[in-house]
């Protein structure tokens, strides 16, 4: 048989393929129900057994071990660092009042010296006004002195030759003016080292009782119990107006041993504007005119009680020890 004889079944046949008649094959199977009742819960898995350290892990340990000292060291270090910090602000801080310390003392050392030079300018003017005004430098041009320093020679060569006749021959015509000289430029003092003027103002040596700058007696003594009267008074800031060079040189230094009592000297021959006059009484606890002393009136006359807080006295003795008596006595009173 050819394949023209055969038919497209018996070709599909021959091939495996069978036709389709519409029927269904067999169902597939359904999978069995679960079992009735509670479900147990699984086993958990056995755990495994701790391995041993292997090398890694001992490495591991071994390097925090040693970052662990690192630290240690590194905190020992800051601990070092703050301590040297601390010690550093305290030396800064102790340079610093050092400091404070030295600008003080060169203020101090300003006042002074524009004291000095005040005082040396109106010396200078008294002895000027004092000459004119006796017509000495008249009497001296006529004998042929020709200017200001052949003058003071010729004088302090009749000093030492004819003290006498020069001190009766001079006439003065303005007493007051020498006056006031003297009380500047002379000091009686006795033979003490401390008591000795600096300065251009001459010494005069007389027994220790008549010694204008201690009286005879321990004037750092008299000035310390002075202090502790203040002290147990308040009193921190006293004010002297008046007084020659030679007392506030000598009050100025005791004054630098009591820093806890601050003692301001106003001269007495040089003008104070009433602003400043009024400032010292609102600024120190006690205010002394010191009128025995070197003192012009027109200057004692702007300080004024009820200007301000301070406590204002008129001590009449001269010296030292017999001012500083008489302060201590009216502040402890």
């Amino acid at each position: 048989m050819s394949g023209d004889d055969l038919t497209f079944e018996e070709m599909m046949a021959m091939t495996g393929v069978r036709s389709y008649d519409g029927s269904k094959g067999p169902a597939p199977s359904k999978p069995p129900p679960p079992p009735s009742g509670p479900t147990a819960a699984p086993a958990p898995p056995p755990r495994p057994a701790p391995a041993l350290p292997s090398a890694a892990l001992t490495a591991a340990r071994a390097e925090v071990a040693s970052l662990t000292t690192q630290l240690a060291a590194a905190r020992n270090d800051v601990a070092a660092a703050e301590a040297r910090a601390t010690t550093a602000e305290g030396h800064t801080e102790e340079a610093e009042e050092r400091i404070r310390v030295l600008v003080a003392e060169r203020d101090g050392v300003d006042r002074k010296r524009r004291s000095l030079s005040d005082e040396l300018t109106e010396t200078r003017t008294q002895l000027l006004a004092v000459t004119a005004s006796s017509g000495l430098e008249a009497t001296l041009r006529e004998r042929g002195l020709g200017s200001r320093d052949e003058d003071i020679e010729a004088l302090l060569g009749l000093l030492d030759v004819r003290a006498d006749q020069l001190i009766e021959a001079i006439e003065l015509a303005s007493p007051d003016q020498f006056a006031a000289l003297l009380d500047e430029r002379v000091a009686l003092v006795c033979g003490r080292d401390s008591c000795l003027p600096d300065g251009p103002t001459a010494s005069v040596t007389v027994q220790a009782r008549r010694c204008e700058i201690c009286g005879g007696s321990d004037i750092r003594a008299a000035f310390a119990t002075f202090a502790d009267a203040c002290a147990s008074k308040g009193v921190k800031n006293v004010v002297v107006v008046g007084g020659s060079p030679a007392y506030r040189k000598q009050l100025g230094a005791l004054a630098d041993a009591h820093p806890d009592l601050r003692m301001d000297l106003v001269l007495g021959t040089v003008r104070r504007p009433t602003h400043k006059a009024e400032a010292d009484m609102r600024r120190a606890d006690v205010v002394v005119i010191w009128g025995a002393t070197l003192l012009d009136h027109s200057i004692s006359e702007n300080y004024k009680a009820g200007t301000g807080k301070a406590r204002l006295m008129t001590v009449r003795d001269r010296g030292i020890t017999r001012m500083l008596s008489a302060v201590r006595r009216y502040v402890a009173g």
